[in-house]
């Protein structure tokens, strides 16, 4: 994945942010209190392991949402692997619009 391109895949309600340093591993762990942070995850993603980015609800840019990481599957294309919001909990299918989000990122990623 070249993180120079900064592929960014967002619809009318979400969008999503590339973390860049440990320290915002660090933050968004601790403020979905999940493991992002303390599991070398900007380790995986400096070696390419996979991709890590959060997803934020536009209309309330800075708050942390949801976590994603994102791995190459074995057909060679994108997948999304976690996609997980407070405590590691999954999104509420509840959430109409985040679910939808999902399956349209999902569909997305299956192209590149």
């Amino acid at each position: 994945y070249d993180y120079s391109k900064k592929t960014i895949y967002e619809d009318n309600n979400f969008t999503m942010i590339f973390p860049m340093s440990t320290k915002e591993f660090i933050q968004e762990g601790d403020a979905l209190n999940n493991c992002l942070g303390w599991n070398h995850y900007n380790e995986k993603v400096a070696r390419q392991d996979c991709i890590v980015c959060f997803i934020r609800d536009k209309k309330d840019i800075d708050r942390p949402y949801v976590a994603c990481e994102i791995r190459k599957g074995n057909n060679g294309h994108y997948r999304i692997s976690q996609f997980l919001t407070y405590n590691n909990n999954s999104v509420h299918h509840s959430e109409p619009l985040i679910n939808s989000y999902y399956t349209a990122l999902a569909e997305y990623l299956n192209t590149l």
